[in-house]
């Protein structure tokens, strides 16, 4: 019985480690869709505007986008259960 519980608990860590794997992975991707993205619409900007403007223009974007990320973490952190205390 001892070794069928640290078999199910290797292969419990093992997909957990693959899933963070995972994780990582698409964050990346993400991350770095988002930096071509933002670089893109900079050069885009500093054609027609300049580059002063470009840049103003790219952090305003980055502060909209941390804004969003921001009030969706408090959202998500609102809304999951919270474990009760036993005292």
């Amino acid at each position: 019985m001892y070794e069928l519980i640290r078999l199910l608990w290797d292969i419990l860590v093992r997909l957990a480690l693959q899933f963070w794997c995972l994780v990582v992975a698409l964050s990346h991707a993400i991350s770095e869709a988002i930096c071509e993205s933002v670089d893109l619409v900079t050069r885009g900007l500093a054609q027609y505007f300049g580059e002063l403007v470009a840049a103003a223009l790219t952090a305003l974007i980055g502060v909209v986008i941390a804004l969003v990320l921001a009030i969706t973490l408090v959202v998500a952190l609102r809304s999951a259960p919270q474990a009760e205390s036993s005292a």
